[in-house]
């Protein structure tokens, strides 16, 4: 969606909507992290009404906010958080099948409203389509989760595990903030300096990269429960990294092929070199909590986040806001390789945190470093890291 909305509204309509409306993802985001430690605190079957409860707390603040300064949409916001809900509750009792109807009928609604939109039959802002295409299908979902649920019994014992859950967010954010600083703090704050197009196009190359975690074909979260149960998490780690970094230097490859048949697209590109880094970051610090260094990777997020927080205040323009964006998850999963550096071999880490910056600042003039960047990525992961089709059949039969 982060795709299809801006090429069919252009990038200053979808600027303008995320100047207005970006505080909606910031406090949608805000909700899921306080949410997700339900996943181990709580059955099941009480997950989804809890859920519900921190999500209309959250909307309520928001709300009452709003009167007096305006954060945006609140539809929007309570149509995303009881999506949220919904897709929390149904992982949480293994609803896989229900899990892919309501993905399936979340992109088929999309998909209606668009053809609506395009053919005039009923128009459409970029606001309401995505209530819309949120909306419905959390609704039905609703519908087919409340017999499965359990209410909780007292209102006591709920206002119990809702202040639990509160005051477990400071630590969740420091275990996060540098993720979160970047894909919500970080466009909020161009929001106040960029023009409406140079904000979208930002936003559409920094979710390209966001999307490394979906792209790849093992779940991150059934790789973190992998890593946490297994005997040879070592191995297992070593195997994703190298597996991963074949397959995203293979991606960028393939997506700057793609792009000399499409030059249009080039604009959008320039943050795919930061592809295998962000997902190196993310999959190190999953690592790094399943060897409990909580404490380590908590004071890399802070050191780094209140480091690139200062740094964003001096961002005016949309070459800045990339270049801070490559350097900051450079900078983060360089730290993080750190602590693990004896399982990835240096020479390997350097090149890949190094020098992505560089391409994604180089592609405004010229592709050619970033062609280099991934053919390199590819043969150390294939020459140094030597991945191995072999150990990543372990690893799948481990997951």
């Amino acid at each position: 969606m982060n795709f299809a909305v801006p090429a069919l509204f252009g990038l200053t309509e979808y600027g303008l909507f995320l100047q207005a409306n970006i505080l909606v993802f910031v406090f949608q985001k805000l909700t899921d992290i306080a949410n997700e430690p339900l996943l181990s605190r709580l059955d099941a079957p009480a997950i989804f009404p809890v859920s519900l409860c921190v999500g209309g707390g959250v909307l309520v603040v928001f709300a009452t906010v709003n009167l007096l300064y305006p954060l945006g949409s609140v539809l929007l916001l309570a149509a995303m958080l009881l999506s949220s809900c919904v897709l929390l509750s149904m992982y949480a009792m293994r609803q896989a099948k229900r899990i892919l109807v309501y993905l399936c009928a979340f992109l088929s609604m999309f998909g209606v409203s668009i053809v609506l939109n395009l053919t005039k039959v009923y128009e459409m802002d970029i606001q309401h389509i995505l209530i819309l295409t949120n909306l419905v299908p959390a609704l039905v979902a609703a519908v087919f989760l409340i017999p499965s649920s359990r209410v909780w019994p007292g209102a006591g014992s709920l206002a119990g595990v809702v202040g639990s859950l509160w005051k477990s967010v400071p630590s969740m954010l420091s275990l996060t903030l540098v993720y979160n600083l970047f894909t919500n703090i970080f466009p909020f704050l161009l929001s106040k300096t960029l023009p409406a197009d140079s904000l979208g196009l930002f936003r559409v190359m920094a979710s390209l990269v966001q999307s490394a975690t979906s792209f790849f074909p093992l779940n991150i979260k059934t790789i973190f429960v992998a890593l946490l149960r297994s005997d040879d998490r070592e191995r297992h780690y070593a195997t994703i990294m190298s597996f991963s970094l074949c397959y995203f230097a293979t991606a960028g490859l393939a997506t700057y092929a793609l792009v000399t048949i499409l030059p249009k697209f080039q604009p959008y590109t320039a943050l795919v070199c930061s592809l295998p880094v962000l997902y190196w970051a993310v999959l190190s610090e999953r690592y790094l909590l399943a060897m409990n260094k909580v404490r380590y990777v908590r004071a890399i997020n802070i050191l780094v986040g209140i480091s690139f927080l200062i740094a964003m205040f001096f961002v005016k323009n949309v070459h800045q806001a990339i270049l801070c964006y490559g350097l900051g998850f450079s900078v983060y999963a360089a730290l993080l390789l750190y602590e693990v550096s004896n399982r990835i071999h240096s020479l390997v880490a350097i090149w890949v945190c190094g020098v992505a910056p560089v391409t994604a600042f180089s592609l405004w003039h010229t592709a050619l470093p970033a062609l280099i960047y991934l053919v390199g990525c590819l043969t150390l992961a294939l020459g140094i890291i030597r991945f191995n089709l072999n150990d990543l059949r372990a690893l799948k039969e481990a997951i």
